[in-house]
């Protein structure tokens, strides 16, 4: 069954669904085809593309594929998404944050605190700087340096489902809300009695000063700079 697509990540010349009947492919012709090589489980829960690799996540681990060659890069943790990165491609999963590079898991991210020890579920990449919502608080990391700021709930019983950044606000799609952080100090949560198409936020994307917020009953969209 196709019933649900998890992920999709866009390339230059084709677009990327996880889905639960596998790996389809959208083709500017718009056509779909099923690309799951028949040695991989599903469904697939993440997918993401570096140069003329995909990365794939499941419900037990991560693969990688290059033309015909499939590789399996770990087991035992279900991948929550996929991020490539200037430090290498991450996979949020159940049991913290691997990174790879190529076909070969060089380590797992490790933060003083332990925050990116358990199931971490979204993250986001601007100015080159990773955010990443961890067990108990947002883990801000650039090259060796770690920091750590307070969310306004409590990621371990309110999952942040999705995740983005600007300038000026850190954006989480919850099961309650979007609650839109301030850099310089505050927070407030949006929900269905402020113009969301439902309280249960699950994904969010910025694109040219728009942020679009999907939603159990819905797609809404705002400009960045109202919220």
């Amino acid at each position: 069954s196709c019933d649900r697509v998890h992920d999709i990540f866009p390339t230059p010349t084709e677009v990327l669904f996880a889905a639960d009947c596998g790996l389809l492919v959208w083709t500017p012709s718009r056509r779909f085809r099923r690309a799951t090589p028949h040695t991989l489980s599903r469904p697939l829960t993440a997918v993401a593309a570096e140069r003329a690799r995909i990365y794939l996540g499941g419900e037990n681990g991560a693969f990688t594929i290059q033309g015909p060659q499939v590789k399996t890069l770990f087991q035992g943790a279900y991948v929550n998404d996929i991020l490539p990165s200037p430090y290498g491609v991450l996979f949020l999963t159940s049991h913290g944050v691997w990174v790879a590079q190529g076909d070969s898991v060089v380590g797992i991210l490790v933060d003083p605190r332990g925050n990116l020890r358990g199931n971490v579920e979204s993250a986001a990449l601007f100015a080159d700087t990773l955010y990443l919502a961890g067990a108990e608080e947002l883990t801000v990391y650039y090259p060796d340096t770690f920091l750590y700021r307070p969310l306004p709930f409590d990621p371990a019983t309110l999952p942040a489902l999705d995740m983005a950044v600007d300038a000026r606000n850190y954006y989480f799609a919850t099961p309650n809300g979007l609650y839109v952080v301030r850099r310089g100090g505050g927070w407030r949560l949006y929900r269905r009695l402020d113009g969301l198409a439902d309280d249960f936020t699950e994904a969010l994307l910025i694109h040219h000063g728009k942020l679009y917020v999907g939603t159990r009953l819905g797609l809404s969209v705002t400009r960045t700079e109202d919220l």
